[in-house]
């Protein structure tokens, strides 16, 4: 016997040994055995009956599956398959039918109405589950689908519903303004901006709060909260904020509010719109320091009247704060620039009727009551002369003057018939500018036939600077003759320049004796 060493472990045994004494591992007729084993459990694949009948079963239902396909499964078997799973409200397995058969007669427009009606109904368990944005996000799936537009609105108001719960009021306002017009909606849409408007008031935001309040549309208190917004405002002196928010507001009772008319009148005041202030601050007089603003506005309004030379009205209103200011002294003055105006009017006759109506003792700077007499009382023959002269006679004639005969045309003034302005303006040196105005009448052109007598009537403009009444010359034809009790017009020219047997003298003698009305 002869010792080997074992293939497997290395260790020597007996060449003899069907096996290793030490690792098991067969030798010889042993291992022979083993790799037949192996080698059967490597093709221990065997066509017995039962594998062949296996095969033939698989065989089988592939053709079974090819004659289904080719015969069940056809465009036509298929929409009917979809049309049942539709009318059976199996929408799922209708969408998949309808969409296999492609354009397949009207397959398209039955798979939107399949689509819009799966994803529906699908949303609808979720709307009902609460989970209300799930259901949304379903619903955006559903083609112009009025119960899905429902659906999804009603989803909106209440995932907004749920926003105003958590106090997330932007985030609601934003998804209701999108549905405001939606049943109940508005309302909501109107709690949401109402509640904005309370949060952004307590942080101090008036500006936000009054726009949030007005969007609100009277909601609850909002009008009052307004009201409260622009009441701070005015303690605060921004009145015209104060405006802009109460100008929101058309509740009747804002009319009555005193915070509202007194920015009304301070407004005024600032624009100096002084008769507007006035007639809201006479509403108010008792609130805050509205009794010393109407004295102001009082005051302001009657010397911008005084500056304006509107000194009735002016005296109207100084009459009513006689104690504020120097109101007393603006008063006399009010009676005695009226004199002045007068005065430098040229209208010496009313300004002389206007200083006998006055107090003796008024004085209003270097202006009185008795120095504007004795100025007067020394002018007295201009005071006559000034005012509204009418004619009391006079006649306007043109005479054709030959060696033996003349023939003419005349004419009468008539009482009334004209008139003549006066006005005398009185000068620091004693002198006087003496205004005329009116109109003169006299012939251009003699003939002896009456409609072709021409004549003409001419304006009178004059201002001539005289220290005594007399005569003055307008010009080589024509001078006006003035005097305490009438006031003359003639008008002299001689022409022999048509005819050289004729001469046409044209004549034209006015008298105005009686004035009308003083000026």
């Amino acid at each position: 016997m002869a010792l080997i060493n074992c293939p497997e472990c290395g260790k020597e045994i007996s060449n003899q040994t069907e096996k290793c004494i030490h690792c098991g591992y067969p030798l010889g007729s042993g291992k022979k055995e083993t790799k037949k084993k192996e080698q059967r459990k490597k093709h221990n694949f065997r066509f017995t009956p039962k594998s062949l009948y296996t095969v033939l079963a698989v065989i089988t239902v592939i053709l079974i599956c090819i004659i289904i396909y080719f015969t069940g499964f056809t465009k036509s078997a298929m929409y009917k398959k979809a049309n049942m799973a539709y009318d059976n409200e199996h929408y799922q397995k209708a969408v998949f039918y309808y969409s296999a058969v492609g354009d397949y007669e009207d397959a398209a427009t039955r798979l939107v109405n399949a689509r819009n009606k799966f994803y529906y109904f699908e949303a609808q368990k979720k709307y009902e589950k609460g989970q209300w944005k799930e259901a949304k996000d379903l619903l955006g799936n559903c083609v112009d689908f009025t119960m899905a537009y429902t659906l999804s609105n009603d989803c909106d108001l209440n995932i907004a519903t749920s926003l105003m719960g958590e106090g997330n009021y932007h985030d609601a306002e934003s998804i209701l303004k999108e549905i405001v017009n939606y049943a109940g909606s508005r309302d909501k849409w109107r709690e949401c901006e109402y509640l904005l408007g309370v949060e952004l008031q307590n942080s101090g935001d008036y500006s936000g709060a009054a726009e949030r309040f007005r969007s609100s549309s009277n909601y609850k208190d909002s009008i009052d909260r307004l009201i409260a917004i622009g009441s701070d405002y005015v303690e605060k002196g921004e009145y015209k904020k104060a405006l802009e928010i109460y100008g929101s507001i058309k509740e009747k009772k804002l009319i009555s509010d005193s915070h509202y008319i007194y920015a009304y009148a301070q407004t005024n005041l600032e624009d100096k719109n002084y008769e507007e202030a006035i007639a809201y601050l006479e509403q108010i007089t008792s609130f805050k320091d509205s009794d010393e603003l109407l004295k102001q506005a009082y005051y302001t309004y009657a010397l911008n009247l005084f500056n304006k030379k509107e000194y009735d009205e002016s005296k109207t209103i100084l009459n009513k704060i006689v104690d504020y200011k120097d109101s007393s002294e603006l008063i006399q003055g009010c009676d005695l620039m009226k004199v002045q105006d007068l005065l430098n009017e040229g209208k010496l006759h009313a300004a002389k009727n206007a200083i006998e109506e006055l107090d003796e003792a008024l004085v209003y700077k270097e202006y009185s009551t008795k120095g504007y007499k004795e100025l007067l009382e020394k002018n007295s023959k201009w005071v006559d002369l000034s005012g509204l002269w009418t004619s009391t006679s006079g006649q306007m004639r043109v005479t054709q003057s030959g060696s033996y005969y003349n023939y003419w045309w005349y004419y009468d003034f008539k009482e009334g018939d004209r008139e003549l302005e006066v006005k005398c303006f009185l000068k620091k040196d004693g002198k006087v500018n003496v205004s005329i105005n009116g109109y003169l009448d006299y012939y251009t052109e003699y003939s002896s036939l009456a409609e072709y007598v021409k004549q003409e009537k001419v304006p009178i403009n004059i201002s001539e600077e005289m220290s005594e009444l007399g005569t003055i010359k307008i010009d080589d034809y024509t001078s006006i003759s003035l005097s305490n009790s009438k006031i003359t017009i003639d008008y002299n020219r001689t022409d022999r320049s048509q005819d050289v047997y004729f001469k046409y003298i044209y004549k034209t003698n006015v008298t105005y004796g009686k004035r009308v009305f003083d000026y």
